[in-house]
């Protein structure tokens, strides 16, 4: 049975309404605002904040968790997730599976054979890197 009530949440403003993002990764808002985060992207700088747990509108706050285990929606539609593999941040928040560059988001704890829009249950790592050939973040 899945948890994905552990770990640290940080309350953060929407910028614009995120009631489709929820179990998305998130980055700190563009234009400088503190404290106000959107959707990720693939090009997030250099890495997502964290995973959005909740669906808030423009201007309120929102859950965003920076740290521990969290339900994460996942496309394996190119490349299937397997239990353990490293996960990055894909163009629309969405975790996708890696074995190349640095900026490592999270761990899956869940394996995802196809499949876009699907909730897995991942280990976030903020900020990790390293050696995708060691696996080891």
């Amino acid at each position: 049975m899945a948890n994905y009530n552990w770990g640290f949440d940080y309350p953060m403003t929407a910028c614009g309404d995120q009631n489709s993002n929820q179990y998305k990764f998130v980055q700190c808002a563009s234009g400088g605002t503190n404290g106000r985060f959107e959707l990720a992207t693939g090009g997030s700088n250099p890495a997502p904040v964290g995973v959005l747990q909740d669906d808030p509108e423009s201007l309120n706050t929102g859950a965003v968790r920076i740290l521990g285990v969290t339900k994460l929606m996942a496309d394996a539609e190119g490349t299937a997730i397997g239990y353990g593999d490293w996960l990055v941040c894909g163009s629309v928040g969405m975790a996708v599976a890696t074995t190349t560059g640095s900026n490592i988001n999270a761990m899956a704890l869940e394996a995802l054979a196809s499949g876009s829009g699907v909730y897995i249950t991942a280990l976030l790592l903020p900020g990790a890197g390293g050696n995708m050939g060691d696996n080891v973040p």
